[in-house]
């Protein structure tokens, strides 16, 4: 079992003045979050990404204290060995689209 921490966080892009670019950065504080604890059997964050024109939509997912496998979708379901693998202590960023859950599972 491990504790993950879920984030909906929409992106900005800012200019930099040293860069002579666009820098994309995650805004804070994030829209949705919710903390799920995972199992041997996949488990759905409460959390729907909202319908947002006007912003990128991503999921931060942070592993605290063991490795997991997350699923994306309008109904996931995490499957080891099949999704994303995030390690124990690692935080992961993936694009979101309208209607999609996250489901996780132990590693």
């Amino acid at each position: 079992m491990a504790t993950i921490g879920v984030a909906v966080s929409a992106v900005s892009n800012r200019t930099s003045s040293g860069l002579n670019g666009v820098v994309s950065f995650l805004d804070a504080p994030p829209l949705l979050s919710d903390s799920v604890t995972s199992a041997g059997t996949s488990a759905q964050s409460t959390l729907v990404i909202p319908a947002n024109d006007s912003a990128s939509m991503f999921w931060t997912i942070t592993a605290a204290d063991g490795a997991v496998w997350a699923a994306f979708g309008a109904d996931p379901t995490a499957e080891a060995g099949v999704h994303y693998l995030i390690p124990s202590g690692a935080t992961a960023v993936f694009s979101a689209r309208a209607g999609d859950k996250v489901a996780i599972i132990d590693a």
